[in-house]
Formats: C-alpha cells, sequence, structure tokens
C-alpha cells in the first residue's frame, strides 16, 4: 500500500482536499485527494511497483518536487509533502513636496491568496521608507492611515505581494505615495477708521 500525508507549515490551512497525481510504474497515473486528516491510502498496488507522486501546485504555495518510493509486499510505502505559504515584502516610498518624511502610517489589508486575514501596519523613517515583511502572496489595499492636518491624503492603492513560488524567495514589491502640502489663502483688508 501506499500512504501520502499532506502536511502544511501553517496550522491554520486544512488539510483536505489537496490533489496528488500517482504515477504506478506498469499501470499508469491516477489521482486522489486528501482526506480531512490531510492522508490518502492507496491499496491494490503490486508489490515492487515504483510510484511517483507529484502534487498538484496551489497558488501562494512554494511548488514541491516530486517523490518516488517502492512498494513492498506486507508494508506500507509513505511520503510526506509539507507546504510553506509564500511570502514577500512591500516597500512604501514616501514624498511629501513640503516638510519632513519621518512618522507617516501605512495601513496594508486583505485577504491573502491563500486566505489568510492580514491587516498590518507601517511608519516611515527619516528616508521616508515603510516596509512590511514577511506578508502572505495576495492583492490588498495600501492607505495612508492619518497625514495629519497640514497634507492631503492620498488615495489607497492596490498591491500585489510577490514570491517565487518554486523556490520561495520573498519578491519586494515598491509603492509610492505622495502627499501635498495644504496651502491656503487669507485676504487682509486694510481699514481707515477716517474713511
Amino acid at each position: 500500500a501506499l500512504k501520502i500525508v499532506k502536511k502544511v507549515s501553517d496550522s491554520g490551512i486544512g488539510l483536505s482536499g489537496w490533489k496528488f497525481d500517482i504515477s504506478i510504474s506498469g499501470i499508469g497515473t491516477i489521482t486522489r485527494t486528501t482526506n480531512s486528516s490531510g492522508v490518502i491510502n492507496v491499496t491494490g498496488i503490486p508489490a515492487g511497483s515504483k510510484c511517483t507522486v507529484t502534487e498538484s501546485s496551489y497558488g501562494g504555495y512554494k511548488v514541491l518536487s516530486s517523490q518516488s518510493v517502492t512498494v513492498y509486499e506486507g508494508s506500507s510505502s509513505t511520503v510526506t509533502f509539507t507546504n510553506q505559504p509564500l511570502k514577500g515584502n512591500l516597500t512604501v516610498n514616501k514624498s511629501v513636496n513640503y516638510g519632513t518624511k519621518a512618522g507617516f502610517k501605512f495601513r496594508l489589508y486583505g485577504t491573502s491568496t491563500i486566505g489568510k486575514s492580514v491587516d498590518v501596519t507601517a511608519t516611515t523613517n527619516s528616508s521616508g521608507k515603510a516596509t512590511f515583511s514577511n506578508i502572505y502572496v495576495g492583492t490588498y489595499t495600501l492607505e495612508e492611515v492619518d497625514p495629519g492636518n497640514a497634507y492631503i491624503k492620498p488615495s489607497s492603492k492596490t498591491v500585489t505581494i510577490s514570491a517565487n513560488a518554486t523556490t520561495g524567495a520573498a519578491y519586494t514589491t515598491t509603492a509610492s505615495m505622495t502627499n501635498t502640502w495644504k496651502y491656503w489663502r487669507a485676504s487682509v483688508t486694510k481699514v481707515d477708521a477716517e474713511t
């Protein structure tokens, strides 16, 4: 028999419904889906058969390599696949037409590709950069929380956090946000008491 065990490094992700292709030498390829425990049991495979197990790719997770195993009589051969969610980074470049770039707070929120809720904030440093690190890949809303009374608040933006699905390496997305100083005008009228 062949046993496939599915695990994910993030315990909040369900284990059921993950698909695997099982190529059995001399027989062909079958597709099976994990149960609620993340397990697939395949029986009836002739002893001595070599099986190559390939997981279907899922967005938001690092793609795993196929695994090969030989099935022996009277025992169960087990292969385990452990997925890691992909994460990336976001750098916000803040610019202003007057004043300091430090201390501006940004909020990044939404739902990741794998269904995780994300709602985090970051504040700009003296160079005007705010960094969001280790964010689940997905498309989110980026907004400035409060630019203060002196600036016009910029519109929110849609940003996509990504990573390399093959290597798992995080990519850094860059977004620019510009604040414009609020100018005001005063009109002064001089009135002479004698006129």
